[in-house]
């Protein structure tokens, strides 16, 4: 008999530290200064919260390339 450990399933862990989350304001930021602008002229909120997402989107993407090419 071994005393081995049974592996734990920590693949989330290095997608999420693949994600860089540190880098992540990079993408937030102009797309809240520009709902600030925009916000004297109503701006349509569901456009801004899907900016948001394709922003974060990629430049999580970006991140995942950049590790891929790094090898």
């Amino acid at each position: 008999m071994s005393n081995a450990t049974p592996p734990t399933n920590l693949g989330w862990k290095k997608w999420v530290i693949g994600s860089r989350p540190r880098t992540l304001p990079a993408a937030v930021v102009p797309v809240m200064v520009g709902a600030a602008c925009a916000s004297a002229s109503n701006p349509v909120w569901w456009r801004v919260s899907l900016a948001m997402i394709v922003s974060l989107a990629l430049q999580v993407g970006v991140n995942y390339a950049n590790d891929y090419s790094d090898g």
